[in-house]
C-alpha cells in the first residue's frame, strides 16, 4: 500500500496553499489533482496514484516545452510529492524557486518535505522563506510553528502560532499548540485559559484534551483532570498514556477501585502485545505526589525482571532545581532470594522483598518483606521515609556550607 509515512488528508489541506489572490496559472490541472487526491482519500490508492501520474505526464511535457514556467515546475514538485517521490519533488521545487524566488509554494513544500524526512534546519528555513513572502498565510505559519516546536524554540514558536491566531482567532489546532507551548515554558494559566478555549469549541479534541489535564494535574485541580484524561481515552481506547494519567489521578483523588480498574486495564492491553511502544516498556509512572515540598514520582515496572528485580521506585526531587535528591525502590534480587532458599528462610516458589534507599555517595535497607508487599503499603512507608531523609538535608547543606 502506498502513502505510509504522510497523511492523505495533509496532502488535500495543503493542495493550494496560498493566499486567496491566485492567477489561472497557479491553478494547472487543479481538478485532476483533486480528484486524484480524493482517491487516495477514500483508500482507493491504484486509481489515485494513476490520475496523479497522468497529470505528472501532462506536467512533464509542458515543462518540457517550457522551461521558465516556475507554476508548472512548482506543480509538478507538488505531484511528485503526493507520489512520494521526495527528491524528484525537491529538484522541481529547486527550478521553479530558482526562476521565480518568490515562489511560495515551493519553499513551503520543501519545507514539508525536510519535517518529514526530519532535516529541520532545512525545513526551518524553508517555511521561513514562505512565510516571509506570504505573511497572512495561515498554514505557512502553522508548519513553520511546528518545525520550531520540534526544534525546541518554543518562544519562537509561540510567536507563529499567534500569527496564525491574528489572522484566524479561532484556529483550534493553533490555539491547542500555543496552549501546549505554554505548558512547557510552565505558564499553566495560559495554557488553562487556552486549551479550556479548544475544548469548549471541540470537546473531542484529543491533543488539546490531553493537554489540558497535564496542565490541570500541574495545577492541582485533579478532578477535571481526571475529566478529561478519561475524555480522551474514550476517543482512544488503544491509547496507553491515558490510561496511565488516570491512574495517577485516581490515587490523588482516593479512588482507589477506580484506580486499580484502569492499572489492570492497562496491563491486560500490555498483554495483548498489539501496541508495540507498550510492549517495549518496562515500567511506567504510576503516582505523582508532594512530601515536604519535594516532587515525588513513583514508577511500576510491568515485570519483575533481572538479576536486581525491581517493582518500585520512588523519585524524590527538588521542586526548584528538579534534581533527584535520592530515590527508594522496592526490589527483589536474585542474589538475596537464592540465599534465603539455601537458608531455608523461603520456598522455591517464594521471593524476597527489599525496601532500599539510594542516596548519593550511600545505600540504605529499610525493611525486608517475605512475599511483595502491595503498592499501597510500600507507599506509606516510603513516605514516612521520606520525611526522615528530607529532615536531614538542610543539616548536610549546612555542614557543606562551613567547609
Amino acid at each position: 500500500m502506498a502513502f505510509l509515512h504522510r497523511s492523505v488528508l495533509t496532502f488535500f489541506l495543503y493542495l493550494f496553499s496560498g493566499d486567496a489572490a491566485q492567477t489561472m496559472d497557479d491553478e494547472l490541472f487543479k481538478e485532476d489533482i483533486v480528484k486524484g487526491l480524493e482517491l487516495l482519500r477514500s483508500d482507493k490508492f491504484e486509481e489515485g496514484e494513476e490520475v496523479l501520474r497522468t497529470v505528472l505526464s501532462r506536467l512533464e511535457e509542458l515543462t518540457g516545452q517550457d522551461s521558465a514556467n516556475a507554476v508548472a515546475f512548482q506543480q509538478k514538485g507538488q505531484v511528485l510529492f503526493y507520489l512520494q517521490k521526495d527528491g524528484e519533488a525537491v529538484a522541481a521545487f529547486d527550478r521553479a524557486v530558482a526562476l521565480d524566488d518568490k515562489n511560495h509554494k515551493s519553499y513551503f513544500f520543501k519545507g514539508l518535505i525536510a519535517r518529514i524526512n526530519r532535516d529541520l534546519v532545512e525545513a526551518e528555513k524553508c517555511l521561513r522563506k514562505a512565510c516571509g513572502i506570504m505573511p497572512k498565510n495561515v498554514d505557512y505559519w502553522f508548519e513553520f510553528g511546528q518545525v520550531l516546536i520540534d526544534t525546541d524554540q518554543l518562544e519562537e514558536a509561540a510567536i507563529a502560532m499567534k500569527k496564525v491566531l491574528e489572522i484566524e482567532p479561532d484556529n483550534l489546532k493553533a490555539l491547542s499548540e500555543l496552549g501546549g507551548i505554554s505548558v512547557h515554558l510552565n505558564d499553566l494559566k495560559a495554557a488553562y485559559a487556552l486549551l479550556s478555549k479548544v475544548v469548549a469549541k471541540d470537546p473531542g479534541f484529543g491533543l488539546a484534551l490531553y493537554n489540558l489535564g497535564q496542565t490541570c494535574q500541574t495545577m492541582g485541580k485533579h478532578e477535571e483532570a481526571l475529566e478529561h484524561f478519561l475524555r480522551f481515552s474514550e476517543t482512544r481506547p488503544d491509547d496507553w498514556r491515558p490510561i496511565t494519567k488516570i491512574v495517577q489521578e485516581c490515587q490523588a483523588l482516593g479512588k482507589m477501585k477506580e484506580r486499580d480498574k484502569h492499572r489492570k486495564r492497562l496491563f491486560d492491553l500490555r498483554k495483548k502485545g498489539k501496541i508495540d511502544s507498550l510492549s517495549q516498556a518496562n515500567l511506567y509512572c504510576r503516582d505523582q505526589f508532594s512530601v515536604k515540598d519535594h516532587g515525588v514520582m513513583a514508577l511500576e515496572y510491568f515485570e519483575l525482571e533481572g538479576e536486581m528485580a525491581v517493582r518500585f521506585s520512588f523519585h524524590v526531587r527538588d521542586r526548584k532545581t528538579g534534581k533527584t535528591l535520592f530515590k527508594i525502590s522496592l526490589g527483589s534480587y536474585e542474589s538475596t532470594n537464592a540465599f534465603a532458599r539455601g537458608a531455608g528462610e523461603i520456598e522455591e516458589d517464594e521471593r524476597l522483598f527489599h525496601l532500599d534507599g539510594y542516596f548519593e555517595n550511600s545505600h540504605t535497607t529499610y525493611g525486608m518483606f517475605k512475599g511483595e508487599p502491595g503498592y499501597d503499603d510500600v507507599r506509606e512507608m516510603v513516605v514516612k521515609i521520606i520525611e526522615e531523609e528530607l529532615e536531614k538535608i538542610p543539616a548536610i547543606e549546612e555542614a557543606d556550607a562551613d567547609k
